[in-house]
């Protein structure tokens, strides 16, 4: 998936203000631009009313009408939800969130929302000097203001230090995106995979984690999930064959340990996906996760 790509053509500068307020309420996937010609390289050209050609009329008297025919002939719909959790906190599912989101982000116009705080000092967010999901109000113009943009590519909402029931905030923001990659610590992510249309169940190389896993998977059994397992250091001798016996399905994906994302984490950014063993393996559960 890809951003939909719209210009707007007309001579007349009010009503191109008035079109630029007008997607103010798009989903912020939407690329506008501003045009007094229609240019080639677009999914979608809107015609103001000087404007003539082939395209979607704009009209100033009923703005947001636009919208809605962009979306109605496009099929545009809700973005999908892929819930990241853990059968037990510290096995890094946070990191696993972070990183597949920035491995869908060149592809897709990518979200990603944290139920509890844990994301903002591994991004570089100082506490207490970012906007969060509380600050979230009515407005469509507070989706853009509050999802905070990150190097590789995707926007971030953070929680609050407080916490609270993110279920609005995820049923609000679906639209805004093409993916949402939600970051769920198993003990409390109930509302995030009631949204969910895919998860990822981080556990690590032990029995203990797997028995967890799979009374996970006994409670959420309508959930397609993949079950990751993540080697965070040196580990006991049970087998990824072992683990899956007792967790009752394959395992999808297998971790390996990162001394680098230690590193990273440590500077407030993202390893590398493209040269580390780690972020290769989190690019191929991405291409598994969603069909480009």
């Amino acid at each position: 998936m890809s951003a939909l790509r719209i210009a707007v053509v007309s001579n007349d500068p009010d009503v191109r203000l008035e079109a630029a307020r007008a997607f103010d309420e798009a989903p912020v996937s939407w690329s506008v631009s501003l045009h007094t010609s229609a240019p080639e390289d677009v999914d979608i050209v809107v015609l103001g009313p000087d404007a003539d050609g082939d395209g979607i009329p704009f009209d100033p008297a009923d703005p947001r009408s636009v919208i809605d025919e962009i979306e109605s002939r496009t099929g545009a719909r809700e973005g999908a939800v892929i819930v990241v959790t853990s059968a037990s906190g510290g096995v890094g599912a946070t990191s696993l969130a972070l990183h597949l989101a920035a491995a869908l982000a060149p592809a897709a116009g990518v979200g990603f929302i944290e139920v509890t705080p844990g994301a903002a000092l591994r991004l570089g967010f100082m506490p207490g000097e970012h906007l969060t999901w509380a600050d979230l109000d009515e407005s469509s113009e507070s989706i853009a203001r509050c999802f905070l943009p990150v190097a590789p590519g995707f926007r971030v909402l953070l929680a609050p230090e407080d916490g609270g029931d993110p279920g609005l905030v995820l049923k609000r923001s679906r639209s805004a995106f093409d993916l949402l990659v939600v970051d769920a610590p198993a003990r409390n992510a109930s509302a995030a995979l009631c949204e969910a249309d895919a998860g990822v169940l981080v556990m690590g190389p032990s029995v203990p984690q797997a028995h967890w896993a799979r009374a996970f998977i006994e409670e959420w059994p309508d959930l397609d999930c993949a079950v990751v397992i993540n080697r965070l250091g040196r580990g006991g001798e049970t087998t990824r064959a072992q683990l899956a016996d007792l967790v009752g399905r394959p395992i999808s994906l297998e971790l390996p340990c990162c001394p680098a994302l230690r590193d990273a984490e440590d500077d407030g950014r993202l390893v590398s996906l493209k040269w580390t063993r780690f972020g290769r393996a989190v690019t191929r559960l991405a291409d598994a996760l969603v069909v480009r």
